[in-house]
C-alpha cells in the first residue's frame, strides 16, 4: 500500500499489503498520477494527463490509460490544480484525489 508517496509499513515494519477494491482504487490513482513513459520499469504505465486539460479530455486520457487494466470507467470530478476522480466500485462511486509526487 502506498501512503503519502511511500510504502506504508505496519507496526513490525513490514509492508502493508492490500487487495480487492482498495488495490483496484490504488491502481487507478497510480495510473492517473504517473506520466506515461516516465516509469523506468514500465514505460506504458501512466496517463498523458496535464493540469491544463478540460475535464472531458482528462477523463478521456485517464480512461485510455486504464483500458489495459480493465478497471472500469473513471469519471473526472475536478481537474486542474486538483484532480479528483469518481472510481466505480462494487459499493458505488468512490471519490478520491490524485496526488502527484513527481517522476517515478
Amino acid at each position: 500500500m502506498l501512503e503519502n508517496g511511500d510504502i506504508k509499513l505496519d507496526e513490525t515494519d513490514a509492508a502493508v499489503i492490500i487487495d480487492g477494491e482498495e488495490a483496484r482504487i490504488q491502481r487507478v490513482l497510480i495510473c492517473a498520477a504517473a506520466q506515461r513513459g516516465r516509469f523506468v520499469y514500465d514505460r506504458e504505465l501512466g496517463s498523458d494527463y496535464i493540469g491544463t486539460m478540460s475535464a472531458r479530455d482528462a477523463e478521456m486520457v485517464i480512461n485510455e490509460a486504464l483500458s489495459e487494466y480493465d478497471e472500469g470507467y473513471v469519471r473526472v470530478l475536478e481537474c486542474g490544480e486538483t484532480l479528483r476522480l469518481g472510481i466505480e466500485t462494487d459499493g458505488g462511486i468512490v471519490e478520491r484525489e490524485v496526488h502527484f509526487y513527481g517522476d517515478l
